[in-house]
């Protein structure tokens, strides 16, 4: 299968150069982790293209875009609204701004920012917290992975 994508990619004049770009091939601890890491931060940090930008990363970083672009998927249209909410709630907590109703404020310009600066702090948060957490868990759970392969006994 990634064969298949590869040669696609060969034929891109856009793309050809990363087809046989090794780093952000390799299934290696380090690659994977951070592309993980990558894929879920931007995909809680910026709701639109999500997967180009988290692709386009991966390849700056050198880290497996396939995964950084799977990773997107934890917002989805089921998880995007209580994700949202609770940034909100979380950046509402961080920045001291409350939420005032529409028609108390009057403007509807300032009712947007008094919801938009809570948020996107929240996200921010969120997608640092959610980068250095995905980051671990991936790293580690190849370092678990490890302790069970079979190794060749040492000739001692």
């Amino acid at each position: 299968m990634l064969d298949k994508v590869k040669a696609k990619m060969r034929t891109s004049k856009y793309l050809a150069w990363a087809a046989d770009h090794k780093d952000i091939w390799v299934f290696k601890r380090h690659n994977v982790a951070l592309g993980a890491a990558i894929g879920v931060g931007l995909g809680i940090l910026i709701p639109l293209a999500q997967i180009p930008a988290s692709a386009a990363l991966s390849v700056l970083l050198r880290a497996n875009v396939g995964v950084a672009t799977l990773a997107t998927f934890v917002t989805n249209p089921i998880t995007v609204g209580p994700l949202y909410y609770a940034a909100f709630r979380f950046g509402e907590k961080l920045t001291g701004i409350g939420f005032t109703p529409l028609g108390s404020s009057g403007n509807f310009f300032q009712w947007i920012s008094g919801v938009g600066a809570p948020t996107i702090v929240g996200l921010g948060v969120f997608a640092v917290v959610g980068f250095l957490l995905t980051y671990s868990v991936v790293y580690g759970l190849f370092g678990v992975k490890s302790l069970f392969e079979k190794r060749p006994l040492s000739k001692a």
